[in-house]
């Protein structure tokens, strides 16, 4: 594959804001490692004292649920920074940031453990492309084919080797107790025909009292993606974040993503960072926030 290493450079900028979307998704100057990034204080927004603790049987089994003409209204908000430098120099920053609303409508149960859904966007305020969260722009659709572990079967009008069949939340195959860990691994290439790898660890936290007499678990995310090829530059990226999921509703109540990228290719340096916060709001007795709507804030640079 011979793809000249600037222009990708160019085309892989909010990589990191794709990821974040994926739960459903970069500070790193010079030669300092993405990974010596700690937990900054926005991903530790929800704590244990803004929320009942909850005591459940365990182990418990983690799986979508979905039930026929069932409908969800989700706002998300979505904030970036990425910064270029040339020979150490920086010469361009820019700043970035959307909200919008995405309705999910189940349209069809194949069986207990599959379902299509329709999905939807609206109320968009900023200038991202969805489709770099691998969501539709209002007015377009998306027709997704899903079971109840997550993974995408189908997607119309898109192959299976794009980003929208990365599964939205990784769950675990079997019953899971507070303090186990699963792992997930992804594979796609991108429309320059990058070929991407997404390696994601979870682990579940804990419990709290959520929604309407349901109880959330708590998932603690990291991950990292790669490039799989050798191209001729250094790409690395990390990103971490929490997921309340409802066990009864069998959906995602609440999450927040952060992420920390950095690009390197010949002398030219590329850095970002950028957050994506999501809530549930429609059916709103599983709307934690109330009348408070998404606003993630941007990681903190990497220290020196």
């Amino acid at each position: 594959m011979n793809i000249e290493p600037r222009y990708l450079l160019t085309q892989m900028t909010g990589v990191g804001v794709i990821f974040l979307a994926l739960m459903f998704l970069s500070s790193c100057v010079h030669k300092k490692d993405v990974r010596e990034t700690s937990t900054s204080s926005g991903v530790n927004r929800l704590v244990y004292d803004q929320f009942k603790k909850a005591k459940v049987q365990e182990p418990i089994e983690l799986k979508l649920k979905a039930q026929l003409g069932q409908v969800e209204k989700t706002k998300f908000n979505s904030a970036s920074i990425t910064e270029v430098f040339e020979n150490s120099s920086l010469t361009s920053t820019r700043e970035e940031s959307v909200d919008f609303t995405a309705k999910n409508e189940i349209v069809k149960i194949i069986s207990p453990d599959a379902f299509v859904e329709r999905v939807t966007t609206s109320n968009k305020d900023g200038q991202i492309d969805l489709h770099d969260f691998a969501m539709p722009e209002p007015g377009e659709e998306l027709m997704i084919t899903i079971d109840s572990q997550a993974k995408i079967l189908k997607v119309e009008n898109f192959a299976a080797n794009t980003l929208y069949y990365i599964p939205p939340i990784s769950l675990p195959k079997d019953k899971a107790s507070v303090g186990e860990t699963w792992t997930m691994d992804s594979h796609w290439v991108t429309e320059q025909g990058v070929p991407l790898s997404l390696k994601l660890l979870s682990i579940l936290k804990g419990y709290v009292e959520c929604g309407e007499k349901d109880v959330c678990a708590d998932l603690e995310l990291s991950g990292e993606v790669g490039i799989d090829a050798k191209l001729g530059v250094r790409f690395e990226s990390l990103w971490k974040g929490r997921v309340f999921f409802a066990l009864g509703r069998g959906s995602i109540i609440w999450s927040l993503i952060e992420s920390h990228e950095a690009w390197d290719a010949e002398h030219v340096h590329r850095e970002g960072r950028s957050c994506l916060e999501s809530a549930l709001v429609d059916p709103p007795q599983w709307n934690i926030w109330k009348d408070e709507k998404p606003k993630c804030t941007v990681p903190r640079p990497l220290k020196d």
